[in-house]
């Protein structure tokens, strides 16, 4: 190949009707800094730059963040100085998309090779009078050199053309000048075939938004955009003042990645058959309701850092794309009721709450007990969706493993110790159908490892709650959430074995004095859809990072009232991963954890049986 310029193009003639390539000046890090010299005694626009990721994707939300300068030089986010001035200095956000002159004719992107081969068959067949061809001078530019090979064929039979035409030409002429001046096909095969396209490829700006937070569309793919912003000055007794350009430009808009690989959903009774999630599947047995029950932890963007999930590209790691995958899995699965955990508060009211009401969903919140990690909303918590035309909401009750601590311990070593921010939530679901009721119940653990104790009370608290509510109504109920630990600690034993026997793996010193404050042990009859056989047959993980991998998730059932189904796939390593990514979270999979599912069949009460009322 060479890289030459093609002659008499305009890549080095700018056009005077196109916008001027604005100047982006870049420090180290990429983050775009003003260049334009400011006059004294004015506003500036200090730093411009996008949040989490310079890559954009297609689809997913753009949000830039602006520092801005007073006049007397205090810098402050555009939206604070907005705030803070009343509207008097703020921000003004245009966006724009590097068009470029030569693009790909099979992907539409920046080309960046030549065909030099096409060009002259063209010229050729022009010369020969055949004016077909006129429209084909796209066809010669690629973004990659080996996409020529797909477009390999059109040439040849466009030098068939050639051949076909020449004969033809020369049939009609004297036979004296026969041959004479004959043109030999390939009298230019010592010349380069392709040659590479200048990067600067002779662009143009295009506006495409003037709007602070831009989500890029398909046209937009392949191309970078350019964000331009300025300082609007609302000078007293003066017109409004708007200051000189600063510019960013992003790396090129990449399209939104495909769904991840079909999981299907098992049956209980064999797990040898599987049937497709778009597919309800009952047990056959009389008097019944259908749920399917789904259980996730979201990953809250505040604990999604770079350095935790160093494997995972940034654009894949930001928040505006991690919200639309998780949704698109999440509806994908088609669920009656979800219960999410890591949902932060913000994220439910802007995000969660209103996509899933445009599916169909009524929505229930519990933030943990703690203040907002540096801004409002920025804390998680467990949220429970319902199909509003499936179900009506009874009743709903809010556990605080805090502030049960807080009644129960005097001690105040181990009060500290207890105090953690997790909390669970339990609704009274009715089935519009039957009229008959069903207890949900869903809850994020404490996460550490070192404190066995902690969790053990957690959970006996959720259990001695949850029996305490069901108990007089003989209600069904699903257990749903994160519980940090594995199918072989005290935890699982305390759930499907309703005591702690003090003697599993995760044990540690001082553990049984939780006994003095917490019986660990209940009542209920429970039973993990996953673990039927036994905890050993629960799935290999449901949580795979690049520091751990195990099995932290579970979906636990009354198996009196309820009848199991149906699970949801657990994929095998090949198939989640695939052979491009290590551990979750990645472009396929946007949580670390993976969601788990299970179809029910709901036994449905006589009447009178569930009509007492919570305490």
């Amino acid at each position: 190949m060479s890289s030459k310029e093609k002659p008499g193009s305009s890549l080095s003639k700018p056009n005077p009707r196109e916008k001027e390539r604005p100047p982006v000046a870049t420090n180290e890090e990429g983050f775009a800094t003003p260049i334009s010299r400011k006059l004294l005694h004015e506003p500036a626009v200090v730093r411009v730059e996008l949040l989490q990721t310079r890559t954009p994707v297609e689809g997913c939300e753009l949000t830039p963040f602006v520092l801005l300068k007073d006049l007397n030089g205090d810098q402050r986010t555009a939206e604070a100085m907005e705030t803070r001035t009343k509207g008097v200095l703020a921000a003004q956000y245009r966006w724009y998309r590097r068009e470029y002159r030569f693009v790909c004719a099979k992907t539409g992107l920046p080309a960046q090779f030549e065909c030099l081969e096409l060009g002259r068959v063209r010229t050729e067949l022009e010369r020969l009078g055949d004016t077909s061809v006129a429209n084909i001078a796209g066809l010669a530019y690629f973004h990659q050199s080996t996409e020529i090979i797909d477009i390999w064929s059109t040439f040849r039979e466009l030098w068939r053309r050639v051949r076909v035409l020449q004969q033809q030409k020369e049939a009609r002429r004297e036979p004296a000048l026969r041959n004479k001046n004959a043109l030999r096909i390939d009298q230019s095969r010592d010349e380069a075939l392709v040659c590479e396209i200048p990067p600067e490829n002779d662009s143009k700006l295009v506006e495409c938004g003037f709007v602070r937070n831009y989500a890029p569309t398909m046209v937009d793919i392949g191309r970078t955009l350019v964000l331009e912003c300025r300082y609007i000055w609302k000078v007293p007794n003066e017109e409004i003042r708007i200051g000189p350009p600063v510019y960013f430009e992003t790396l090129p808009v990449i399209p939104f990645p495909p769904p991840p690989p079909e999981r299907r959903m098992f049956l209980v009774a064999d797990t040898n058959c599987d049937y497709s999630v778009k597919d309800r599947v009952c047990s056959g047995e009389p008097n019944c309701f259908p749920l399917r029950l789904l259980s996730y932890n979201c990953l809250a963007e505040i604990y999604a850092n770079s350095d935790l999930y160093s494997y995972c590209p940034d654009w894949a790691l930001s928040w505006n794309y991690r919200r639309r995958n998780l949704l698109r899995e999440i509806l994908s699965l088609e669920a009656d009721v979800v219960c999410l955990q890591e949902i932060q508060a913000d994220h439910f009211e802007e995000h969660f709450n209103p996509a899933m009401r445009r599916a169909g969903y009524e929505g229930i919140y519990k933030a943990k007990m703690r203040e907002s990690m540096g801004r409002k909303g920025k804390v998680d918590g467990c949220a429970t969706f319902y199909r509003r035309d499936r179900f009506q909401l009874i009743e709903k009750h809010e556990i605080e493993y805090s502030t049960v601590a807080r009644e129960k311990v005097k001690e105040k070593r181990l009060l500290n110790r207890l105090m953690k921010d997790n909390v669970a939530l339990l609704v009274v679901l009715e089935d519009t159908a039957t009229n008959s009721r069903v207890c949900v119940a869903n809850t994020h653990i404490f996460w550490d490892p070192d404190q066995t104790d902690v969790k053990l009370f957690q959970v006996d608290t959720f259990l001695q709650e949850a029996e305490r509510y069901i108990g007089p109504r003989n209600l069904p109920l699903l257990i749903a959430g994160d519980f940090n630990s594995l199918p072989e600690s005290s935890i699982y034993e305390l759930v499907v074995g309703n005591e702690v026997s003090g003697q599993r793996p995760d044990v540690i010193d001082g553990m049984l004095e939780i006994l003095k404050i917490s019986p660990c042990q209940h009542n209920m009859l429970l039973r993990s859809v996953y673990g039927l056989g036994g905890e050993f047959t629960e799935p290999a993980y449901t949580n795979y990072t690049g520091h751990f991998v195990g099995t932290l998730d579970f979906i636990f059932f009354t198996p009196d009232k309820i009848v199991p189904v149906g699970t949801l796939e657990i994929l095998d390593e090949a198939r989640l991963l695939g052979e491009e990514y290590t551990a979750l979270p990645n472009p396929r999979w946007s949580s670390d954890h993976i969601s788990i599912m299970a179809d029910f069949d709901i036994r449905v009460l006589h009447p009178g049986q569930s009509t007492a009322s919570w305490a």
